[in-house]
């Protein structure tokens, strides 16, 4: 049995999972800077043209083997890196007082629970998300409303302009890759339907944005520049120091659900393109050997070893992208010519 899921819960997986993927990326991953969210808008932009090319792909299951690959393996990749923060989360709340094992078992067994029940499953529990993440935010700004300063947005462009630049290659990269489950979705149901991909990644963006300057607005420059491991950007992030505790609940709660959903959708990515590549696997297989390589690449920190090619995955896809459009216009070619 092929994994699939409609249309409908391609937008809405991708939807979620690009807000909480570059959230998660510019909290943790990338050097603190002012321009932050600019860098969010101009990966934005960099992303667009090529997730289009994705969305020519839907549903075509024939030829595409050169994208499926490069999709896999940049999807397995970030999948472990998504894995591993979820880990070090778990580990913060828990106060490193359990072992890390016992706190990733569970997750990882609700994770190939979720992908079993197929791509829809996490394609319209993602919906449902969405409609709640608004109001568990509004609390959280509501009770802080007092303690955002807009004057720590200064100066816009941060230290380095080219910083910004720099950094949207990476966000464009945590952009595409889960837009890829666009190549896996049915095919086009109407000629809107590039359109509203095209509305999904603007409103995804857009919401990002508003996260990362609601985030900057609550933390000094000053101890951006201190908090530059995982555990303190996890505690400014979770509480600015001047609030109740109790805050940090909602944030929690849309911080894992979040992540995991990351985590459920890219797992399908990788179990749904393996059998894509490989026609014959058995979906239980492919699913578990997904997770598996997730939790390898996790648990190894292939990621950090690969921490100077991180700006790749944009380039690699978008060039994939079109040597794929490439062979596709020439086979096309090919049997028009044999025809006559």
């Amino acid at each position: 049995m092929k994994l699939s899921l409609s249309r409908e819960a391609a937008w809405a997986a991708m939807l979620l999972a690009i807000i909480a993927r570059v959230f998660v990326g510019v909290t943790l991953e990338v050097p603190f800077h002012n321009g932050a969210w600019l860098a969010v808008l101009l990966g934005g932009a960099l992303a667009m043209p090529v997730i289009i090319g994705f969305e020519r792909l839907a549903g075509l299951n024939g030829g595409r083997q050169v994208i499926s690959f490069v999709l896999l393996i940049l999807t397995l990749l970030d999948g472990g890196q998504t894995a591993r923060t979820i880990a070090l989360s778990a580990s913060y709340l828990a106060l490193d007082q359990i072992s890390l094992i016992w706190l990733v078992v569970p997750i990882y067994v609700a994770v190939i629970w979720c992908m079993l029940h197929g791509g829809d499953a996490i394609g319209y529990s993602a919906q449902v998300w969405i409609k709640a993440f608004p109001f568990l935010l509004i609390v959280v700004l509501a009770m802080q409303f007092t303690s955002l300063q807009p004057a720590w947005l200064l100066p816009l462009l941060g230290s380095n302009a080219l910083g910004i630049v720099r950094e949207s290659l990476r966000i464009a990269g945590w952009i595409v890759i889960p837009s890829g489950v666009l190549t896996l979705a049915e095919p086009l149901s109407s000629p809107d339907s590039p359109r509203k991909t095209a509305k999904t990644v603007v409103y995804s963006v857009l919401t990002t944005v508003v996260l990362v300057i609601l985030r900057q607005m609550l933390i000094p420059t000053q101890l951006r520049e201190y908090a530059n491991t995982h555990v303190g950007r996890l505690d400014t992030f979770l509480t600015n120091g001047r609030e109740p505790l109790y805050l940090q609940l909602p944030l929690i709660i849309m911080w894992f659900i979040g992540t995991l959903h990351v985590f459920c959708l890219e797992g399908f990515m990788a179990a749904a393109l393996l059998q894509r590549l490989i026609s014959c696997l058995n979906k239980y297989v492919a699913v578990v050997f997904s997770v598996a390589m997730i939790a390898i690449l996790q648990f190894l920190s292939i990621h950090l070893q690969l921490i100077h090619i991180a700006y790749l995955p944009y380039p690699l896809l978008a060039s994939a992208l079109v040597f794929q459009g490439l062979m596709d216009h020439f086979q096309r070619g090919g049997r028009s010519g044999c025809a006559k």
